[in-house]
């Protein structure tokens, strides 16, 4: 990623498989923290063409924040919408929620939003999320309210 070489094995993928490993992979650690793990996935999604190994990834990292950051016996909400070039995949939790004047840095390398007592993370796993994404010819995003909860996703063309 640093020397700008992403390698990528693009194939046909299916977004409900994807989701479904994803979900799977954090299952655990969902359940360990009495978090509720729910799905909201449109009928009918295409297969994309994609790496399934960097959208797994970068949906594990999504979920495994959203677990971290959401309050025990809370629920985090998995989704994936089509429109009419892309299908949309998003992240929501029940969390802290970040600040507007962060919102913009949220996927900087090394950025961590200051004041969080929870730093276990060394602010690099957005940034790859992006890149990840990048490469693939989609865009990341982020919509948060303090006090309300994130959303994380990220658009990938059909």
């Amino acid at each position: 990623i640093e020397a700008g070489k992403i390698q990528l094995n693009i194939q046909s993928v299916s977004p409900y498989q994807v989701i479904e490993n994803s979900i799977n992979a954090v299952a655990t650690t969902a359940k360990e923290k009495s978090v509720r793990l729910d799905q909201h996935l449109e009928t009918g999604l295409p297969q994309i063409k994609a790496d399934p190994d960097k959208i797994s990834w970068v949906l594990n990292n999504f979920l495994t924040n959203a677990i971290r950051y959401s309050p025990e016996e809370s629920n985090v909400l998995v989704s994936a919408t089509k429109t009419s070039d892309h299908i949309s995949f998003s992240v929501t939790d029940h969390g802290p929620g970040i600040e507007q004047v962060y919102i913009n840095r949220i996927f900087e390398r090394y950025f961590q939003i200051p004041g969080r007592s929870d730093k276990k993370g060394s602010g690099i796993g957005l940034a790859i999320c992006k890149e990840f994404i990048e490469a693939m010819g989609g865009k990341t995003w982020v919509k948060s309210q303090l006090g309300e909860g994130s959303t994380f996703g990220f658009d990938l063309n059909i």
